[in-house]
């Protein structure tokens, strides 16, 4: 499906009214959202749009923009035609790299130019359903603002700071007390393709702890979200961090840092798990096992503030004070999956089971030309074993069932679920399905 929406330009953010917006291309499978680019010309203030698409046969196809653009000087407005069928190649292209990616990880075997088992990533089959975001481990130069860590499904890209390598075989290597990754959702700006995970969201990854924290240290940040404040500030919704004592501390925007209970040995690789239900009701896994929960309980903060500005790997974001930490970080993360609804607890016990998170990730570099991962099962399916059930903390909060799980709300009929709705909020939007 293919829609047009305005980007308006950053010196008037402030006031739309008076900026030009720029039509953007965007192509989703209702799921994913990926940016094909602007469209309207940079001179227009492009108002109301529509997609025509044409198919004769197999090779000839017509895209064509029709659009309005205010006219200078008065009220009236003029409609301008762009032809857009030189974007078809490059939305194919996307579209082929979702489906084979998904097909790769829903049978752990190598689809198109991606295989999951040689970046150690899977045993079986990798959950795809809601799935809207990948990051591997694969980094580009980027900005000014950092490294850029690409996000496999071609959505929403993470900014890397102070990356010390990125390992082909086992992930992103993070060492360095402001060494992370920041991945956008309210923070990427007008058009939030990530703005259901204010909702619900699962986040996992897989991770490897290569040095304990100096003695007297805080906790280390390993993987949570944070809040956009209304003083620009950020604030930990949820997340959770390691101690120099070899234990998981859990931190949430309504209470002081708690520890698991449960351990975390050097060098070992661990698959992490977020659950955000909404409504403060949030969960973290650690190997399939529950180690932290909230129930539900009422907001406590108002609604400017209660929205997710980004989630953090590492030390990824960590501004002002409250933030802080006094020791260095040395860890290595890989295989980062953002789903846009929460994951029950035998969905990620399966989740657990089918990923590679029996080995030793080192301190170190591996060497080049080394094998992928090999089978460890008699059926030839290499399943990790789940380590005892740690303990479970929970926070205090006003107890309450636990709510089912729910898909995106369909609220745009036609043209888009609610992943959408951060882009068609802005009312002028066209829309075409290629179905």
């Amino acid at each position: 499906m293919l829609l047009t929406t305005p980007v308006y330009s950053e010196e008037k953010k402030e006031d739309n009214k008076n900026g030009k917006g720029r039509l953007h291309l965007w192509v989703t499978d209702n799921a994913r959202v990926h940016d094909v680019g602007p469209v309207s010309s940079e001179e227009h203030d492009a108002a109301a749009s529509s997609l025509l698409y044409r198919k004769k046969s197999e090779k000839e196809e017509e895209l064509v923009l029709l659009y309005e653009k205010k006219n200078d000087g008065d009220d009236s407005f003029s409609l301008v035609s762009v032809r857009l069928t030189d974007k078809l190649p490059r939305i194919k292209e996307v579209v082929k790299t979702w489906k084979e990616i998904d097909a790769a990880l829903k049978s752990c075997t190598s689809g198109g130019t991606f295989d999951p088992r040689a970046k150690g990533m899977c045993n079986g089959p990798i959950p795809t359903e809601g799935l809207v975001g990948f990051l591997s481990n694969t980094l580009t130069d980027g900005t000014d603002a950092g490294k850029i860590w690409k996000d496999e499904y071609l959505g929403v890209n993470a900014t890397v700071k102070n990356v010390r390598q990125a390992s082909t075989a086992w992930g992103v290597r993070f060492k360095g007390a402001a060494a992370g990754a920041e991945w956008p959702v309210g923070s990427k700006g007008q058009n939030q393709p990530y703005y259901f995970a204010n909702n619900e969201f699962t986040l996992v990854a897989t991770v490897a702890i290569h040095a304990v924290p100096e003695d007297g240290g805080s906790p280390i940040p390993l993987l949570g979200a944070k809040l956009k404040g209304n003083d620009g500030g950020t604030s930990v919704l949820f997340g959770l961090s390691y101690t120099k004592d070899n234990t998981w501390s859990l931190t949430s925007k309504d209470g002081a840092p708690t520890a698991s209970g449960s351990a975390w040995k050097p060098d070992e690789k661990y698959n992490v798990a977020l659950v955000w239900q909404g409504s403060g009701q949030g969960s973290v896994y650690i190997d399939g096992q529950p180690v932290w929960s909230s129930q539900p309980a009422a907001p406590s903060c108002a609604a400017d503030s209660c929205t997710i500005s980004h989630f953090y790997i590492s030390g990824g974001g960590s501004t002002g004070a409250e933030e802080a930490v006094s020791g260095e970080s040395s860890v290595t993360v890989a295989n980062v999956l953002l789903y846009n609804r929460w994951l029950s607890d035998t969905e990620i016990g399966v989740l657990h089971k089918k990923a590679a998170t029996t080995s030793v990730m080192r301190d170190a570099t591996p060497p080049a030309g080394s094998a992928p991962l090999q089978d460890s099962s008699s059926n030839g399916v290499g399943v990790a074993v789940p380590a005892p059930a740690p303990d479970v903390v929970t926070s205090k909060s006003t107890a309450g069932p636990r709510a089912k799980s729910s898909k995106a709300d369909s609220s745009v009929r036609g043209c888009g679920a609610a992943v959408l709705l951060p882009l068609l909020l802005l009312g002028l939007w066209g829309c075409v399905s290629l179905v």
